[in-house]
């Protein structure tokens, strides 16, 4: 089962227990029910990723204070939109491996915004069912450090001008976990450690 679980943020623990309430022992949770009504509190830090009729993962909602860290409202972007050139393939495993093994997914990144400011953030992903027997996945992010200021009140929000991958696991959560591991260009981290426990 989920790993991690000690090392989630009260935040995130109560998203996954949320996650679990709503899977059957054969069925993962439907993505209609991540609404406000179930998220209790949980929705600036929220973000679910679809499938589009391209076949392209993209954001279909973001909270704000996703938007916050990104210095623009990211929904209805792609993983292309808000992810650099030479980390795009790995970046589209990893979540082909949440999307179709189905496993979770826990990734931390600090992101370094225009203005210098560092911001640390940790992410739990979930699969889950969406319209028409296609797939989705939700998020909680855990978002930390001196430069993030939720709601900053800034005539002009500073965008992402760097992202530095510190891991992304794979997570059992029930239907164990994708067997491939893919590199990023920097050999010395993983994108996706299967069954990796830290």
């Amino acid at each position: 089962m989920l790993h991690t679980r000690d090392k989630l943020v009260a935040s995130q623990r109560s998203f996954f227990e949320l996650w679990q309430s709503l899977k059957s022992s054969d069925t993962l949770p439907l993505k209609g029910d991540f609404g406000p009504k179930n998220l209790r509190g949980l929705s600036a830090n929220f973000a679910m990723l679809c499938v589009n009729e391209q076949s392209e993962l993209y954001i279909a909602f973001s909270g704000t204070a996703l938007d916050d860290v990104w210095g623009r409202n990211i929904t209805g972007e792609t993983i292309d939109d808000t992810t650099q050139k030479v980390r795009r393939l790995p970046v589209k495993a990893f979540f082909d491996g949440i999307l179709n093994h189905p496993c979770g997914g826990y990734v931390s990144e600090t992101f370094t915004k225009e203005s210098g400011a560092e911001v640390r953030t940790n992410t739990l992903y979930l699969p889950v069912k969406a319209d028409r027997g296609c797939k989705a996945i939700v998020s909680i992010w855990d978002i930390v450090g001196p430069g993030y200021r939720q709601h900053a009140r800034l005539p002009r929000r500073s965008e992402i001008d760097d992202r530095e991958l510190h891991f992304a696991n794979f997570l059992d959560v029930g239907y164990g976990v994708p067997k491939m591991v893919q590199k990023t260009a920097r050999p010395n981290i993983d994108m996706a450690q299967a069954a990796h426990n830290f």
